[in-house]
């Protein structure tokens, strides 16, 4: 099965994306690989709303956030089948027959941080250590970063 991220959210009219990688934001592809391997939990998108999704799940509902729901809502995924890693805070709807789609989830009762944009000017060390710890991550040109390291 193929799975596919991707970066629709955005912050406003200017049509910049957000690039936090915080739970509910975008997904990393780190966050996705720990999500394979995690426990995660099987159940049904039951609804849509601004910021949420609603996944029946086989013994209780349970509630995520994340920051756009428009794949949710122009595809029509209620009643698509869910896999769940609340864990990792990942979710992966079932888009077809050979397709999937990942999204990073917050849980309902987590501490929400707001999308905004900042971009990254340097990719020196320093500056991605600052950024890993306040936006939850980066990406970059691995040739960049060594290219620095090596300077």
């Amino acid at each position: 099965m193929h799975v596919r991220q991707w970066p629709v959210n955005t912050t406003s009219a200017s049509n910049l994306q957000c690039d936090l990688y915080l739970p509910g934001h975008r997904v990393h592809w780190i966050q996705a690989k720990h999500a394979f391997g995690a426990p995660a939990i099987w159940g049904h998108i039951a609804g849509v709303g601004d910021n949420e999704i609603t996944v029946d799940l086989i013994d209780r509902v349970g509630r995520y956030r994340t920051h756009d729901t428009t794949w949710f809502k122009d595809a029509d995924w209620i009643g698509a089948k869910a896999r769940v890693c609340e864990s990792v805070g990942h979710l992966v709807v079932e888009a077809g027959p050979e397709s999937s789609m990942g999204f990073s989830i917050a849980l309902d009762d987590s501490e929400w941080v707001p999308c905004c944009v900042d971009r990254l000017e340097s990719d020196i060390p320093e500056t991605l250590h600052d950024r890993l710890v306040a936006r939850g991550g980066f990406v970059v040109a691995g040739a960049d970063v060594v290219e620095q390291l090596d300077g």
